[in-house]
């Protein structure tokens, strides 16, 4: 929030108003040190018009609580169409039947570091061994490959990707746009928008004084006719915890492409200058001498606290020997949305969970686990593994042995229980959650908001541990240290 009358805002409040009705919200100690409120829903029964045209708008005001009972207003937005918030309740799913002593039958057992599924009889399917199969697999040489070949084929160009398609190896999704902008996400506001705050009055739009960001979001939904009946769940019924959350981020820099000529010749020095918080990193020393379009491939890495430092700002920069560097442009992520949205746009999930070779899995949680939490997110049970090749996910059932039927059996594979998770969360269409990806963010010249070029980043990894919860050793020791190498291309 910017200062009023000269001072910060230290101790700011909320107040919604709608239809007469007005509900206040807590008080923040220190803005500074704990931007969240410690009692993070309110609930407030409104009657509105069935009609949207005749609804009346969400009037939202931030009053800050200073000395001797003064609370002046700082900022206010006033949100005139309610529609985006309307929610329906979510009904029972039917359920249905599973015979569990049919599927105890089954067993599984290691082969060669590989799982397979063996049933007691010896039926086998038409046209195929199931257990030679899995011992009959061709080993893969990957050896002249690394993740530029991926990248490119990919993005099918087959030259620079050597044989990597031959070897029928997973490819990654190439976005032309911002993550946020891809359809079916939501911009990554399904739990909480960015709602502007503005202060005083303005002649146009363009005189609108921005003061400060309110970060929240609310559902409407309809109780029922009868005042005896029993009232629909709450739709915040699952919160995330409001303390400071302390985050790992991975910032992978693939390319920039056509970036505006800086120096005369008609061509720029480029290097990436990284911002987030009380981390500020400079690649002066990596420039890349005379391009426009240059191959950066570069990590950086770095904790940051969340939602104290949610906004990350990667510039470019034209070297320059004898004067100042230019910033070329830059482009600005919310971590805070991106860590806190159901679609899990923290780490995209890959094509099949390896855990070894060139795809080799980097997430910091299982494909079991992100199933058990997009379950939680969702209001789904929680998933019943039967087996390891038979789950269980609210009504629909999954069989991993006839999922990998027609599967060429990949020495690389993890544990079918994992697999098998992998695969509902890639095809059940209750979960939609990011892919593996490299986005690509337009830059723009901070000045003028004027788009000068194409940056293509890799999709950031991070991974939580909460303050004074000690989980970071076990987690940066185990699954967070797998990084993807771009320093070199064959």
């Amino acid at each position: 929030m910017k200062k009023y009358q000269l001072s910060n805002v230290n101790r700011p409040s909320v107040e919604f108003e709608c239809g007469g009705n007005i509900i206040t919200s807590g008080v923040i100690a220190d803005v500074s040190k704990m931007p969240n409120f410690k009692e993070p829903t309110l609930f407030m029964d409104v009657m509105l018009p069935k009609e949207e045209i005749y609804t009346p708008p969400m009037n939202i005001r931030c009053r800050d609580n200073r000395q001797f009972g003064r609370k002046p207003m700082v900022g206010m937005c006033s949100i005139k169409s309610l529609a985006p918030f309307r929610c329906e309740m979510d009904t029972d799913e039917e359920d249905i039947e599973i015979d569990e002593q049919q599927l105890k039958k089954e067993i599984s057992i290691p082969i060669e570091g590989m799982y397979a599924s063996i049933r007691r009889s010896k039926k086998k399917k038409k046209g195929r061994d199931t257990d030679s199969t899995v011992l009959s697999f061709e080993e893969y040489n990957e050896d002249n490959i690394d993740w530029w070949c991926k990248f490119y084929a990919s993005i099918e160009e087959e030259q620079k990707s050597g044989d990597y398609l031959e070897k029928n190896l997973d490819t990654i999704t190439v976005y032309s746009h911002e993550l946020e902008k891809v359809k079916g996400y939501s911009e990554f506001h399904d739990f909480i928008h960015s709602i502007p705050l503005e202060r005083g009055k303005a002649m146009d739009d363009d005189d609108l004084d921005i003061v400060g960001e309110f970060k929240g979001s609310f559902r409407i939904y309809s109780l029922p006719s009868d005042p005896s009946a029993e009232l629909p769940s709450r739709v915040f019924s699952s919160i995330p915890s409001t303390e400071n959350i302390e985050v790992l981020v991975r910032v992978y820099i693939v390319r920039a492409i056509d970036l505006q000529p800086q120096d005369e010749g008609g061509a720029a020095d480029p290097y990436i200058n990284i911002k987030c918080g009380k981390y500020k990193y400079s690649d002066v020393e990596n420039y890349h001498p005379n391009t426009l379009n240059p191959l950066f491939g570069r990590l950086f890495e770095f904790s940051t606290v969340l939602p104290l430092y949610k906004d990350l700002r990667v510039q470019l920069y034209d070297y320059d020997l004898l004067s100042s560097d230019d910033l070329i442009g830059e482009t600005r992520i919310d971590l805070e949305n991106r860590y806190l949205t159901q679609y899990r746009a923290t780490c995209g999930i890959a094509k099949s969970y390896n855990t070894s070779g060139i795809n080799e899995w980097r997430d910091s949680m299982t494909p079991k686990a992100i199933l058990i939490q997009a379950c939680q997110d969702r209001n789904i049970p929680e998933p019943k593994f039967i087996r390891e090749d038979f789950v269980k996910v609210g009504n629909k059932t999954f069989n991993l042995e006839e999922i990998e039927e027609d599967i060429p059996v990949n020495p690389h594979w993890g544990e079918p229980e994992q697999r098998l998770a992998l695969h509902v969360l890639h095809h059940d269409k209750r979960f939609t959650l990011v892919p593996e990806h490299v986005e690509t963010r337009p830059l723009y010249d901070v000045s003028s908001d004027f788009e000068q070029s194409i940056l293509k980043t890799l999709s950031f990894s991070t991974c939580a541990k909460v303050n004074m919860y000690l989980m970071a050793a076990n987690v940066k020791n185990s699954l967070v240290k797998r990084k993807v190498n771009l320093s070199t291309q064959r």
